[in-house]
């Protein structure tokens, strides 16, 4: 084979090497979505001292697989993920000042029962369960978090955006400083991760029974300022 062929086969090779190199890295990186999820309804009983039900909405973030044909490489983790919510008018206005930091749902409660006075539970706030390190997690590949929006509670018209703050507001839970009344909102959830993020945007539904309390798809003509 003449050198020239050699030379032209060996530079084919390296650039072929290079470019499917590339291709791979960039189908193992992590790729979030932010997806509607179901709401999440509890039952406390009656005789909790703050609410007897609860309706929580939530979206579901995914570390999406690869394309089906290559399902084989696996995609890397979403690591340190940390998420923040706004929430704004239908005009496109902010309805709070400040970002409300986001929850995975199912995180620890930040109180901690350390005895009873007098019969009545005393609870301590641990300041680790605030603190910015704890809104951190991993998302895998095929293992989405749900990540909490706002909460309702028992017949009440108002819901309150959730995070794990309100378990230290007063009144508990229903913190007035994220107090939501009647009617619909825009909420915008922001995740970042050390190498991905994603933004999306749904309508908070807060005008109806609870039963129908939900996040929906925003509508053509919704935007946010």
């Amino acid at each position: 084979m003449p050198l020239c062929q050699t030379v032209l086969s060996f530079i084919l090779g390296a650039l072929a090497s290079i470019f499917a190199t590339i291709v791979f890295e960039r189908l193992r990186r992590p790729t979030l979505s932010v997806e509607l999820a179901p709401a999440d309804d509890k039952n406390y009983g009656a005789g909790h001292p703050i609410a007897h039900t609860a309706r929580f909405l939530q979206v579901s973030v995914k570390n999406r697989e690869p394309p089906l044909l290559f399902r084989w490489l696996s995609r890397n983790a979403a690591s340190q993920c940390v998420a923040d919510i706004t929430f704004y008018h239908l005009d496109g206005q902010r309805v709070f000042t400040q970002d409300m930091p986001g929850r995975w749902s199912g995180w620890p409660e930040p109180l901690a029962l350390v005895g009873h006075v007098g019969g009545q539970p005393i609870e301590l706030v641990n300041p680790y369960y605030l603190s910015p390190e704890f809104r951190r997690v991993n998302i895998y590949s095929g293992a989405p978090r749900s990540l909490d929006v706002a909460v309702r509670f028992d017949n009440d018209e108002d819901c309150y955006g959730w995070t794990t703050a309100n378990y230290n507001s007063q009144p508990p839970w229903k913190d007035p400083v994220r107090r939501l009344p009647s009617g619909r909102y825009l909420i915008k959830v922001n995740v970042h991760a050390d190498a991905a993020a994603i933004s999306a945007c749904f309508r908070l539904i807060n005008d109806t029974a609870v039963e129908d309390f939900r996040l929906a798809a925003t509508l053509p003509g919704d935007s946010i300022v």
